[in-house]
């Protein structure tokens, strides 16, 4: 699971030390240290912004090492060290997203039954499409979280998301309304359906009211707007919202 590390600078030394171990190890190509090593020269550069290096790194560890059991694992790895990348950046930048985009589209590439059991990881890629304006992408990997992984906490977010990106595309002029709403529709009541205990499941209920609402369609709406507990710690707007329509 991706995670959070708080104090990058603080792990430098460590991966400057992690970084000799791993070059030290290469130099016995072939064989299970010589993955280990590659994915670790991986990790460090990319933790140590040595970008070029961090490329040449990966490469080979896709090149050399797409058919080891662990690869995925690995991959994964890398991802989580673009995450940590842009977790700890002072300002939004574009080839961070890029190049996490660029590792996973590689990996597939030259291991097209590539996967990984991390929903994390799908969700970081698909945000990472959405940053990058390619919103198909990030749609599909959004419903790879929602199909591969029902029972994750990360699921409902993903619908949101998902519902988020056809709403993005619509603005654009990307695909037509009637088709943009509909989606957004479905997946709002795929969050309140499957996931009726979540927190996030009252701001699809609330959506949802004030889509039929503003359909006219009064029965639809109040249904919805009653699955909101009042008693819950739901933003007071949206309440006051779906009490106005309940009246």
């Amino acid at each position: 699971m991706i995670s959070l590390h708080h104090d990058f600078r603080a792990g430098y030394l460590s991966l400057s030390f992690s970084f000799n171990c791993f070059n030290q190890n290469r130099r016995w190509p072939g064989g299970e240290q010589a993955f280990w090593a590659q994915r670790g020269l991986a990790v460090c550069y990319v933790g140590l912004g040595d970008d070029p290096n961090a490329q040449a790194a990966i490469d080979k560890l896709i090149a050399d090492f797409n058919d080891h059991p662990d690869f995925s694992a690995k991959i994964s790895d890398i991802e989580e060290a673009y995450y940590t990348r842009i977790v700890n950046a002072e300002s939004w930048d574009r080839e961070n997203y890029l190049r996490a985009v660029e590792v996973w589209e590689k990996a597939l590439e030259k291991s097209p039954q590539f996967s990984c059991n991390d929903p994390d990881v799908y969700y970081f890629i698909a945000k990472c499409y959405h940053q990058l304006g390619r919103y198909e992408k990030a749609i599909e990997h959004f419903q790879i979280v929602v199909d591969s992984f029902p029972q994750s906490d990360r699921t409902v977010a993903a619908l949101f998301r998902i519902a988020r990106e056809y709403n993005v595309l619509k603005e654009a002029g990307l695909i037509p309304q009637s088709e943009a709403n509909s989606k957004i529709e479905q997946t709002y009541r795929l969050a309140v359906e499957n996931y009726p205990d979540y927190p996030s499941s009252r701001k699809a209920a609330i959506r949802l009211g004030w889509l039929n609402f503003n359909r006219g369609q009064w029965v639809d709406a109040a249904m919805y707007l009653s699955l909101i507990h009042i008693s819950e710690p739901t933003r007071p707007l949206y309440i006051s919202y779906a009490v106005f329509c309940l009246k």
